[in-house]
């Protein structure tokens, strides 16, 4: 079989209906090196799999992961465990618990009310004299991930229901 071939059939059975017809419609019209490279299965590591997210999923429940702090002129990247707890207490509105740790030690613990907007959420929480935590987070399936800004600091959050 040719590697067009056994390309087209991998990808055809890993990714959805239209990456599969754009690959079929490449390969077709003799477009194979620049998709194809040196293996067939560089077709399908190519592209990321579209995920078709359901309108409102509940997000209620445990989720657990990390956050990340991006590097600045003056810290290199760093991060830490999270915890979430999602409550519904409306529709389209959470009540997060979200807890973890920064500087490796130092545990932190609030509340914030979390927005549902179809597959995404967003939660701004008052600091203080600190400013505002602003997070936003796409939910893929049993995924969450987003990015956070508070003050001058910025990063990304990455969860999985648990």
């Amino acid at each position: 079989m040719s590697p067009i071939v056994n390309a087209v059939s991998l990808v055809i059975a890993k990714v959805p209906f239209q990456l599969a017809t754009v690959v079929l419609l490449f390969a077709c019209a003799g477009i194979t090196k620049p998709l194809l490279a040196e293996s067939p299965v560089a077709v399908v590591q190519a592209f990321e799999p579209v995920v078709y997210p359901q309108a409102n999923p509940d997000l209620s429940g445990k989720w657990v992961g990390r956050w990340t702090a991006d590097a600045t002129a003056k810290r290199a990247e760093h991060g830490g465990p999270l915890r979430v707890r999602l409550r519904a207490t409306g529709p389209n509105r959470y009540q997060g618990i979200f807890a973890g740790r920064f500087a490796v030690v130092i545990p932190y613990l609030y509340r914030a009310e979390v927005t549902q907007h179809g597959s995404s959420i967003t939660s701004v929480k008052r600091l203080g004299p600190l400013g505002a935590y602003r997070m936003q987070a796409g939910v893929f399936g049993r995924a969450m991930q987003g990015r956070w800004n508070a003050g001058k600091s910025s990063g990304s959050i990455r969860l999985q229901r648990r």
